[in-house]
C-alpha cells in the first residue's frame, strides 16, 4: 500500500511531536526531512529498512543495515551512488535515532534548538548533512505547504540560543578528544546543572568515584581551589571555566604528543 502525503504525516508528526520535546530539534524540519526522504514513507529503505533519513551505516553503527542506491551531488553533478544505510525495526527508531545522530554531533549544534524553521533547515544543509544544493529550499517549500509548524512545540525550553563562543569551542574540543559528552545536553544547559557536576567530572577523566576525578583533575592543575571543589560549593561560573580550562589542557596535550 502506499502513502499519501496526508496518510504519512498524519502517521510521523505525533511521533516527530514527540520527539522534539526531548531533542528540542523543530518537529516540522524531521517531519520535512522524512518526508524528502522517504518519499512519503513509499521509498524501498522506508518499506524495507524501516527508515525514513538517508543516514549512512559509518564503521561505528551497530544497528542494522540496508544497502540500495542513493543521489548524492559532487560539485553540484547528480550521481546515483550503491550505499549501505541504518535501518531499523520501525519508523519511531528511525526518527528517535536521527535525533541522536544531529544531537551528538556538534557541527548541528545551530539545529539544535533553533525555533525558526528556515534557520533549521539552512543550518542542517550548512552542516554537511545533505549535498542536494536545493536541500534547503525543498524542506522550507515542504514545510510551508504542508502547514508543518503547527507540529513545532510551543513549549520553553531551559535554554537559550545566545552561544557562549569561548564554552562552545571548549564543549566541541572535549568532545572530539572522545570524551562520552552530549552536545544536545550541553545545549540544554544540563552540564551547567550543580547537581550534575559529580557526574560531569567523573566524565571528564574517566573516574569511578567523585573523590577519584578531583584529585586527578588537580594533579592536571585544571582546579586549585580544592576546597570549593571538596565542599561542592562551586556555582555555574566554576564549571564553565573547568571546561574551558579542562579543554585547554586537552589542547596543550595533543600540540606535546
Amino acid at each position: 500500500m502506499a502513502y499519501t502525503r496526508a496518510q504519512f504525516i498524519k502517521i510521523v508528526a505525533p511521533i516527530a511531536k514527540a520527539d522534539s520535546e526531548k531533542s528540542h530539534i523543530l518537529a516540522s524540519l524531521t517531519i520535512a526531512q522524512a518526508i524528502l526522504e522517504s518519499a512519503d514513507g513509499n521509498s524501498t529503505l522506508a518499506t524495507e529498512g524501516k527508515a525514513l533519513f538517508g543516514i549512512k551505516a559509518s564503521s561505528g553503527w551497530r544497528g542494522k543495515v540496508w544497502t540500495g542506491r542513493t543521489v548524492e551531488y559532487y560539485d553540484e553533478n547528480r550521481t546515483v551512488i550503491t550505499a549501505g544505510f541504518r535501518a531499523y525495526d520501525s519508523w519511531k527508531e528511525s526518527i528517535e535515532d536521527h535525533s541522536k545522530f544531529l544531537t551528538s554531533k556538534s557541527h548541528y549544534a545551530k539545529v539544535v534548538g533553533e525555533k525558526d524553521y528556515k534557520k533549521a533547515c539552512l543550518y542542517i544543509y550548512e552542516a554537511g548533512y545533505a549535498t542536494d544544493p536545493n536541500y534547503t529550499q525543498k524542506l522550507i517549500s515542504l514545510i510551508e505547504a504542508n502547514d508543518l509548524t503547527k507540529y513545532d512545540t510551543t513549549e520553553e525550553v531551559e535554554y537559550t540560543n545566545t552561544i557562549d563562543e569561548l564554552l562552545f569551542k571548549a564543549v566541541s574540543t572535549i568532545i572530539k578528544s572522545g570524551v562520552s559528552l552530549e552536545f544536545n545536553r550541553w545545549k540544554h544547559k544540563d552540564l551547567m546543572i550543580l547537581k550534575n557536576v559529580p557526574a560531569l567530572v567523573c566524565r571528564l577523566t574517566r573516574k569511578k568515584t567523585y573523590e577519584e576525578a578531583i584529585n586527578r583533575l588537580v594533579e592536571q592543575q585544571i582546579i586549585t581551589q580544592r576546597s570549593l571543589w571538596d565542599k561542592k560549593t562551586y556555582k555555574r561560573e566554576h564549571i564553565r571555566a573547568l571546561l574551558i580550562k579542562y579543554a585547554a589542557y586537552l589542547t596543550a596535550q595533543k600540540k606535546e604528543s
